[in-house]
Parts: structure tokens; C-alpha cells; sequence
């Protein structure tokens, strides 16, 4: 949904998250109904809103989602004002076990009356345009809060409800489409003084057990993932943002309902969550002509992804990787570019020449690389110097900061930058630096938009290791037969194919800063780098 020109109205807007979403919503050039149960508040922030954004953009509207003839005089007086309805956030809530009948009766009753009301004044069937309704959720509509056991009974049936009347079902009959958002810990009022709001003073210390891990996030975070579900999120999906991370679409089983499992480690994929769509997405892949970037291009087309430029030397055979990937999914698809990435003017021409092709970028993928320990300087340009151009321009073309839309940037790396390696001490060098690089880089993605995902293959039965597994001239003269005879015991290999199915799980749903491994022709699994403060040990 493209957001400017679209008349939201948000419950809950005078304050915390519900005022984030008003004020982004302006930014991006929507006209908002502010409606709250607190009239100061609410009329104090619509005349800061109206000096900025234009009295023609923003209202006021004492709305208790409590009261069914007061949340429908909302509806009508926003319709009154701007002349229809695109967006309805029911965003309404309160923590207060203690209060639990007021509780049940704003969070749950209050979105359900809204729905429906949304449902009557949008919807097709009853002569209206059709539209989008953001029910707020929280992450405790997945994994409830002992502490707090109606207030979490309240968010969880947010998610059921919402992904009820969001199916297509629904959808066919009125228009609207229906979607949750479920945020994590966030700096608002809502969880201030919970001693006060616990249903028994005594359950003070299972809250302090159950948020121990929590880190609060910005109100305006969530806000910017309002608009991305808004703009990408389908009916009856349900979205978890937390940390300040990127929001990520929860799965559920379509027929047992419980959470899908992953063999990926839940400190990244904890719900098995979707957060980017390879569908329609367009690609860079260096090094793409040959082994896993060859098969990276092919499994991301059979994916769905629009288009993807490969990156490679000119005896790569590039022209025919093309041909064969076009063989599969039709011309127009894949262009071949010539270019060295340890050759800055001829990476950053075949850049350019990509976006001239496709107009933008979605997602790149610095996967080349040599091995090669006994002529080491050429090695680092290629294998770190290359994935660090590579990132530079990534960020320069799809950062934020610069104008761009966000994105995302896979690095190659290799279970060798996670352990040191003495048959190819240099090579391991490089990956180490790889996994620093990128991991140094996570910080910046609320200004970039840009996630920096880190994928570390194990093995793989790839040309260039069939070439330096095959002879001793390609490693340091320091290394010799037995030392080489007893790591290569402890190596099993796996196929191209397997990690690229891997590369592409990543993409689809690694967090930003993602570490994921792939060896054995085992399920991927992700890894997280201790401080250096667990690796202390006594001297």
C-alpha cells in the first residue's frame, strides 16, 4: 500500500506507540485521526501536529474503545473530515491485571469492535473503498508472561482473532484485510509502576524473571514497522518487532496451529519467522559464475526472485551460466558482468551497470573468493578487500542514509573464520576479518535499513577446493603432509546446492547480523559470538 494520500485513524494515538504511528504516518504523508479516551493529551498533540504537518492532515477525536456509540462517532466524524477510511489501527491498551475486566474489555473487546466497525465503514460489501486494519499484539501473544497471565490471554487472542478475520474468506467478502503487530518491550508508559498493576503484589519477582532479557525498544522502531507491514505485509499475517530489529512475520502451521520448528538455533529464528520475501527481489552476486554462487543464483530464482547480475572473472564461464540459468527460467532474468572485486574501478562499474539494468537493488551477495595461502596479497584483495567494496557499495546504493530503500548484504565467509584452520592459516585469516567486518556493521542498521547477514560454509565440493586440496603448492611451505592428513580426517564435504538453500534460508529469515553455518549436508544452524568477556579464563 503505497501510504501517501491515505486517511488513517489510530486508537491509543495521543501517547506512546499510538502517537509514534500518528507522527509517522504524517511523515509519510497520510491524513490521521488521533483518537484517545484522554482529550488533553490527544488535542495538545493534534495542535503540534497541525503547526507541522497542516490542520488539514491531522484531527482529534475523544474516542473510549470501550463504549461502542463514542468508537463509532470516531469513525464518522474522521469520515466527516477527510471523506473515507483506508487504515484502521487498533492500537488501544492497557497492562492491569488488577483492573482485569477493564483490561479484557480495552485490548481484546476494543479491537474486536473496532474490526468490525472497520469491516461496516470500509468495507466493500456495505459500499465503501475496502482497506487495511494493524491490530497491536505483543510479544507475549506468542510466549506469555507468568506475571502477568490476562493481560498476555489478552494479545494472544489478538493474534487468533486477527488471523481469523484476516483470511481470504473475509477478505473476498469485505476488502479489508487484517493484520497484527506484535511489539516486544517498548519504552512507553504502559510499563511503568507494574508493581501496581500485577494481579498479586507476590508476582513482582516472576516479572522481573520474565523481562530479565528484555531490551526496550524505541517507540518510533515500531512505528517504522507499522509502514513496513502496511506496505508488504499480507491479510492475516501476524508481525513480531523487537530489539529495534527488523519486524519479521511470525509461521504458524497451517493445520496443527502450533509454531513451525527450525533447525536454525532460536536465538535468530525463535518462530521460524519470514522477514524478507525473495519474490520479486532483485540480485548482485560475485563470484556467481561457478559453485556456490552459481547455485546461490539459481536456487534465488527458483525462489522467485525478478532478476540477478552476476559478477565474475572473464574465464569463468559466466556467458554460459547464464545460458543455462535462462534454459531454466526464461531470458531477462540473469546478465553475466565482468569484473574483478579486488579491482575497485571494475567492481564499482559492474555495480553501476547492475542498477542501470534493474533500476535498483535488492539484495547482494559478496561471495567471491580464491584460496591460494602461497600468493597471500592477491587472496586478501580478493577474499576481504572484495567483500568490503562490496558492502560499501550495498550500503551506498540501498542505505537509507542515502536515499535508498534499505536492503540486504549476505557476506561469504566460512566455518574457518569461527575456528582457526592450520591448513590454510592466511585463507582463515581473511574469513576471520569477514565475520568482524560484518558483525562491526550491525549497529548501523537503523540508520542504513540494510540487515549484513554473515553465512560460514563448511567443505564444500567446489572447484576451488577440489584445486587446493589437490596439491601442496597452493599452501604455506610451513605446512606439511601429517598436519594436513589429520585436519582432512576430520572434514566431510557437502554439495553446492546445499548451501545455497542454506544462503537463501538466511536471506528469508536471518535478524540483522545473522551468523548462519552450513556443513555436513546437515540443516543450517545459526551461531552468536560471545563477548570477549566469557572467554576469560585465569593466568
Amino acid at each position: 500500500m503505497e501510504i501517501k494520500g491515505q486517511v488513517a485513524l489510530v486508537t491509543g494515538a495521543a501517547s506512546g506507540i499510538g502517537k509514534a504511528y500518528a507522527v509517522e504516518l504524517l511523515n509519510q504523508g497520510a491524513k490521521v485521526a488521533i483518537c484517545d479516551i484522554n482529550t488533553e493529551e490527544g488535542e495538545k498533540l493534534v495542535e503540534t501536529l497541525a503547526a507541522k504537518y497542516g490542520k488539514d492532515r491531522v484531527i482529534f477525536s475523544q474516542c473510549d474503545v470501550t463504549d461502542y456509540p463514542q468508537f463509532e462517532e470516531s469513525f464518522q466524524t474522521t469520515i466527516a473530515e477527510f471523506g473515507h477510511i483506508d487504515i484502521v489501527i487498533n492500537n488501544a491498551g492497557i497492562m492491569n491485571d488488577r483492573f482485569w475486566e477493564l483490561e479484557v474489555d480495552i485490548n481484546l473487546n476494543g479491537v474486536i469492535r473496532g474490526t468490525l466497525l472497520a469491516q461496516r465503514f470500509m468495507g466493500t460489501d456495505r459500499g465503501g473503498q475496502g482497506g487495511i486494519v494493524i491490530n497491536t499484539g505483543s510479544n507475549v501473544s506468542i510466549n506469555p508472561y507468568v506475571s502477568v497471565p490476562i493481560y498476555s490471554a489478552t494479545k494472544a487472542a489478538i493474534v487468533n482473532f486477527t488471523r481469523a478475520f484476516g483470511d481470504q474468506y473475509h477478505v473476498d467478502l469485505t476488502g479489508v484485510k487484517v493484520m497484527a503487530l506484535c511489539p516486544s518491550a517498548t519504552d512507553t508508559k504502559l510499563v511503568r509502576d507494574v508493581n501496581r498493576k500485577l494481579l498479586l503484589a507476590r508476582y513482582e519477582d516472576a516479572w522481573q524473571r520474565d523481562t530479565a532479557s528484555s531490551i526496550p525498544q524505541r517507540a518510533e522502531h515500531v512505528a517504522k514497522a507499522l509502514i513496513h507491514v502496511l506496505s508488504s505485509g499480507k491479510s492475516g499475517s501476524v508481525w513480531m518487532v523487537e530489539k529495534d530489529q527488523p519486524p519479521h512475520e511470525i509461521s504458524f502451521a497451517k493445520h496443527n496451529r502450533d509454531l513451525h520448528t527450525s533447525a536454525v538455533s532460536q536465538k535468530y529464528l525463535e518462530y521460524n519467522t519470514l522477514i524478507m520475501e525473495i519474490h520479486g527481489k532483485t540480485v548482485l552476486i560475485t563470484g556467481g559464475a561457478n559453485g556456490i554462487g552459481y547455485c546461490t543464483a539459481r536456487e534465488l530464482l527458483r525462489s522467485g526472485a525478478k532478476a540477478i547480475a552476476i559478477i565474475d572473472l572473464p574465464d569463468s564461464n559466466g556467458e554460459n551460466a547464464v545460458t543455462e540459468l535462462e534454459k531454466e527460467f526464461g531470458a531477462n532474468h540473469v546478465i553475466f558482468l565482468i569484473g574483478n572485486v579486488a579491482n575497485a574501478e571494475e567492481f564499482t562499474a559492474c555495480f553501476e551497470k547492475a542498477i542501470e539494468s534493474f533500476s535498483t537493488l535488492d539484495i547482494i551477495i559478496n561471495n567471491a573468493g580464491i584460496m591460494n595461502d602461497a600468493e597471500w596479497e592477491p587472496m586478501v584483495d580478493v577474499n576481504y578487500k572484495g567483500v568490503v567494496r562490496g558492502t560499501l557499495l550495498g550500503l551506498n546504493h540501498m542505505g537509507k542514509h542515502k536515499g535508498g530503500k534499505g536492503g540486504t548484504i549476505v557476506n561469504m565467509a566460512s566455518i574457518v573464520g569461527l575456528q582457526g584452520n592450520p591448513i590454510a592459516p592466511i585463507y582463515t585469516g581473511t574469513h576471520f576479518a569477514i565475520v568482524g567486518f560484518t558483525s562491526s556493521l550491525v549497529t548501523f542498521y537503523e540508520k542504513t535499513g540494510v540487515r549484513v547477514l554473515i553465512i560460514c560454509p563448511g567443505l564444500t565440493t567446489t572447484g576451488m577446493a577440489s584445486k587446493y586440496m589437490s596439491s601442496k603448492i597452493y599452501a604455506m611451505d610451513i605446512l606439511d603432509d601429517e598436519i594436513a592428513a589429520k585436519e582432512m580426517t576430520t572434514m566431510e564435504s557437502q554439495s553446492p546446492e546445499h548451501v545455497a538453500t542454506a544462503i537463501v534460508e538466511l536471506i528469508e529469515k536471518g535478524n540483522n547480523g545473522a551468523i548462519f553455518v552450513s556443513e555436513n549436508n546437515q540443516p543450517a544452524y545459526a551461531v552468536q559470538l560471545p563477548s570477549y568477556t566469557d572467554l576469560k579464563i585465569s593466568v
